[in-house]
């Protein structure tokens, strides 16, 4: 018995925990909470996570809710309900954050939001409530917290998320499904014949 602690007690030693890779989160206390979702658009060489920055404020303390690959979708995570919450998608090469954006708000009890992440030339992501899935929009109290050149604005600096064309695939326009909204007649020749 006494060679199996010592044993858990070298191996511990010997591999310190990373400081700065996140801890993974746990479920939240039984109380009202939001069910968030994860989905990202990159190589099949790189990786996507979300992290919740347990320092709200300040943007520190990431503690991991998701992760997923091109190939493999990534588990629901939830979140305490009306706690102010701070969010950051990160796309991950080589093990490494090549990018990363922020959002803050408060998620409200029954809900269902979704981060959509892509990769490529440049980095983006949105932050969506899709409770209602043919309407998703964007949390009214949400807020960027990234901007180019600063990791994290104040709160009191950021700029709310602009409303502008769904990341989720396919789109809507006015609340009905299209493949793109900004199609126009010329982007659809050849698609009917006589």
């Amino acid at each position: 018995m006494l060679r199996v602690i010592a044993l858990a007690s070298l191996t511990s030693c010997a591999n310190p925990p990373n400081a700065s890779a996140p801890s993974t989160a746990t479920a939240p206390s039984i109380g009202p909470s939001a069910r968030l979702l994860l989905r990202g658009a990159v190589s099949p060489d790189d990786q996507f996570a979300l992290n919740q920055l347990m320092d709200t404020l300040q943007c520190k303390e990431p503690q991991r809710l998701s992760s997923g690959t091109a190939q493999r979708t990534p588990e629901p995570a939830m979140l305490p309900a009306e706690v102010l919450t701070t969010l950051e998608f990160q796309v991950l090469r080589a093990g490494q954050p090549s990018c990363a954006m922020r959002w803050t708000f408060s998620p409200r009890a029954g809900k269902t939001y979704l981060v959509q992440g892509l990769a490529g030339a440049g980095c983006g992501a949105r932050l969506l409530d899709v409770s209602s899935p043919e309407r998703p929009q964007i949390p009214p109290d949400a807020v960027l917290r990234s901007l180019p050149g600063q990791a994290c604005v104040p709160i009191a600096q950021a700029r709310a998320a602009a409303p502008r064309a769904s990341l989720i695939q396919g789109g809507q326009y006015k609340g009905e499904a299209v493949l793109n909204p900004n199609a126009s007649t010329r982007d659809l020749q050849g698609l009917i014949s006589r």
